[in-house]
C-alpha cells in the first residue's frame, strides 16, 4: 500500500475521472451506502452504474496494486501445486505463475495480509499480489483445481463427518 494512501483519490472520484460514472449516480450510491451500509463498489455494480472491472481497475490504482485480468493467463502447474486449493477458495485467489521462490497470485483482496502470510507459509514462496475480478478468480479456481470453489471445503467436511459417524457406529456396537 502506498505511503500516501490517505491522499489517494476516493473510489467514486476515480470512476468519475475515468468517465465511467456520473456524479449523480455516485451521489445516489453514497446515499444508499449511508442508509443501508455495504461497499460502495458493490452498490455501484448492483445498480448498473459501473462494471465490476471498472471498480477493480479503480481500486487497483487507489491501492497501488497491479490489476491482472485472469482470463489472459493459464496458471502454471507449478503455481497451482504451490497453492493449496483450500486456501485459493478461502481467500478467493488464484496462482498464475511461480518463478523461483516467487508465487504470483491474483487476489480479490491483495491488502489482506493474513491471506498473504498464509499463502507464503503454505507455498514456501514470497507472494507477488495482483488484484482481479472476483468472478474471474472464481472461474479460474474451478478450472485450475478442476472443482467448484466450495468443493474443497465440502470434501474436508464430508471426510470429517464420515470419521465421526464411523466412530459413533463402532462405539455403539454391542460387546459380546
Amino acid at each position: 500500500m502506498p505511503a500516501d494512501y490517505k491522499k489517494a483519490k476516493r473510489l467514486g472520484e476515480l470512476l468519475i475521472e475515468y468517465g465511467v460514472l456520473k456524479p449523480e449516480h455516485l451521489d445516489e450510491a453514497l446515499a444508499i451506502q449511508k442508509k443501508e451500509g455495504g461497499l460502495l463498489g458493490e452498490i455501484l455494480v448492483k445498480r448498473g452504474f459501473v462494471t465490476e472491472e471498472n471498480v477493480v481497475v479503480a481500486l487497483a490504482e487507489q491501492l497501488d496494486y497491479p490489476y491482472l485480468p485472469v482470463p489472459n493467463f493459464v496458471p502454471s502447474a507449478a503455481a497451482v501445486k504451490a497453492l493449496p486449493a483450500a486456501l485459493a477458495v478461502e481467500y478467493v485467489c488464484v496462482p498464475v505463475d511461480k518463478v523461483g521462490q516467487t508465487l504470483s497470485v491474483v487476489m480479490s483482496d491483495p491488502t489482506n495480509q493474513t491471506a498473504v502470510r498464509e499463502i507464503e507459509r503454505a507455498s514456501g514462496c514470497r507472494v507477488q499480489a495482483f488484484v482481479g475480478l472476483i468472478s474471474e478468480i472464481t472461474a479460474a479456481i474451478e478450472r485450475a483445481y478442476k472443482r467448484k470453489p466450495g468443493e474443497a471445503q465440502l470434501t474436508k467436511l464430508e471426510e470429517r463427518l464420515k470419521r465421526v459417524l464411523h466412530q459413533a457406529v463402532n462405539s455403539k456396537k454391542p460387546q459380546p
